[in-house]
């Protein structure tokens, strides 16, 4: 029990000291590290006592006290702190537990949006401090330092980084176009029906000599297909003849998109285009026959392919001449008399007696001369009476 309290002055220094019934010694906090003034040298005060008293620790204004822990003193005599802090090992700290001295100020770092986590750490102008941690409100994210709503950012749709570019915006954490018809591909809105870098689809980019039209790469001419990556003229390519990869033979022409053989072929003969006329077949590259075989149905005739059948001059065999008669059936015939060609190559006049065939016209002399029930038909000769003229 605590019976006498009270301070003593030995030699101008008192003592703070507590007395107990039981021990008239003084009790104090027992020995400190070595106690130094204000210059930070060690203070011989502490070992010769503080006014004839022995005092292990600092004489401050006849005081013994701890500068280790004394907040009037702490560190050495005089230096007081501030209201708000406390002296703990020589040095002024904030009392409260989970403060922090910040430039001189007693912080909680813990929310604090200059000092979160500890002095210095300045969180974003959008950002809050929860816990020691910079966080962003509700409803955002932090993105290269700054708080964003991802389901409207134009820069960061859907995630941070993601940019809807210029032409397109963000709804819902989605790129997309405000111009009907287009299409987002990459950070750009684009026609799909026309764009040469997207047709038809994102990335499908059409050839330097191709268009898109509605969304399909073509080429420029109807005559043009797109091979191997360019356009190809197939009415005359002979890689690509009528179509891509077909190839014409060695020996062949590709002729407005058909394989010919230019030394055969009466419709290409020589060149494309050039066709045999007049009964002519080509021979090596020439219009022209030289025997009966390359004339089918017909006579090889001084290097022509020709009818012999109806060929006033070569009528029957090659260089029988009609000389201005009709050439019917291989036979040089005289169509203006002729009963079985009358006026022209089998025209046959009637079979009565007093038929006849004048001036390439069948004509008999009256119905009379024609016989029993045959009658005379003008221009045409006798015919049965029930027959029309």
């Amino acid at each position: 029990m605590i019976a006498i309290l009270g301070l003593v002055e030995v030699y101008g220094c008192a003592v703070g000291a507590v007395f107990n019934e039981n021990d008239a010694s003084v009790y104090d906090s027992g020995p400190s590290s070595p106690v130094k003034d204000a210059s930070g040298e060690e203070d011989s005060s502490a070992s010769e006592g503080c006014g004839g008293q022995s005092c292990d620790q600092q004489c401050c204004n006849a005081l013994c006290v701890d500068t280790q822990t004394d907040s009037r003193n702490c560190g050495w005599c005089g230096h007081a702190c501030a209201a708000e802090l406390r002296c703990e090992k020589g040095s002024c700290v904030c009392a409260d537990a989970g403060v922090e001295l910040c430039e001189g100020v007693c912080t909680d770092v813990s929310s604090d949006p200059e000092n979160c986590g500890e002095c210095g750490e300045a969180c974003s102008d959008e950002q809050l401090c929860d816990d020691g941690d910079c966080v962003c409100p509700e409803d955002t994210d932090l993105c290269e330092g700054e708080c964003v709503d991802l389901s409207k950012d134009r820069a960061n749709c859907g995630e941070c980084g993601k940019s809807c570019g210029l032409e397109a915006l963000c709804e819902d954490g989605e790129c997309g176009c405000t111009v009907k018809g287009h299409d987002i591909c990459g950070d750009e809105c684009v026609d799909l029906s026309l764009s040469l870098e997207h047709c038809g689809e994102c990335d499908n980019a059409c050839g330097s000599e191709q268009l898109c039209d509605d969304g399909v790469c073509k080429c420029t001419s109807s005559l043009q297909d797109y091979c191997d990556g360019a356009c190809i003229d197939v009415t005359a390519d002979p890689d690509n003849c009528g179509g891509c990869d077909v190839e014409c033979k060695d020996n062949e022409t590709c002729c407005s998109g058909s394989c010919a053989n230019l030394s055969t072929d009466s419709k290409n003969c020589g060149t494309c285009g050039h066709a045999c006329v007049g009964g002519t077949v080509c021979v090596d590259g020439a219009c022209g026959c030289s025997d009966d075989s390359q004339c089918p149905g017909r006579k090889c005739c001084n290097n022509k392919c020709m009818d012999v059948s109806a060929d006033p001059e070569n009528c029957g065999s090659c260089g029988n001449s009609c000389n201005g008669s009709t050439c019917c059936g291989g036979t040089c015939t005289d169509v203006q008399t002729d009963m079985n060609n009358c006026g022209g190559c089998g025209e046959k006049c009637g079979t009565g007696t007093t038929d006849s065939c004048s001036g390439g016209q069948c004509k008999c002399a009256s119905s009379n001369a024609c016989g029993f029930l045959m009658k005379c038909c003008a221009g045409v000769g006798c015919k049965l009476s029930w027959e029309s003229c």
